[in-house]
């Protein structure tokens, strides 16, 4: 009889946990584990059709480039693969010879970077430190290597 009771007691209290969680408090819920300020709480914004618009196509011309990347050769790591930011623009798939080769011809931007490393959620370690590795073996130095905010949205 000991034992059924807290064997009761146990699953109302997950379950209260996870009813609390769906509600927002904190609890065994599927919650997102934020930190409980307004930040992390979506805001629903209405629009009413009459006025609903779509906004202006953004053309390649008004697409502002980071100041880090401006004249940095920008390096995108998509799962084993490499794409390289070309004149226009458009990424062109590339090898690491030559993206070494680009980086060695290529003088500090006037924030000090050489290459711009993103990483898409498909890239796998190995082809990214592979390329670090190349990339300082023919003088690329760290603070010449930009990786901040790598991950590709």
């Amino acid at each position: 009889m000991k034992r059924r009771l807290i064997g009761v007691a146990a699953v109302l209290l997950v379950a209260m946990g996870v009813l609390l969680g769906k509600f927002g408090m904190p609890g065994l819920g599927s919650g997102d584990g934020g930190t409980g300020t307004a930040n992390d709480s979506q805001t629903n914004v209405s629009v009413s059709p009459q006025r609903a618009e779509a906004p202006p196509a953004e053309t390649p011309a008004q697409k502002t480039v980071p100041a880090v990347e401006q004249g940095a050769v920008v390096v995108r790591v998509r799962d084993q693969g490499f794409l390289v930011m070309g004149t226009s623009g458009s990424m062109t798939s590339a090898t690491i010879e030559e993206i070494v080769e680009r980086a060695q011809g290529t003088e500090p931007n006037s924030v000090g970077i050489r290459v711009c490393i993103r990483r898409e959620a498909s890239a796998k370690a190995g082809a990214w430190g592979k390329l670090v590795e190349q990339l300082k073996s023919v003088g690329v130095a760290d603070d010449q290597i930009d990786w901040g905010n790598d991950q590709v949205p």
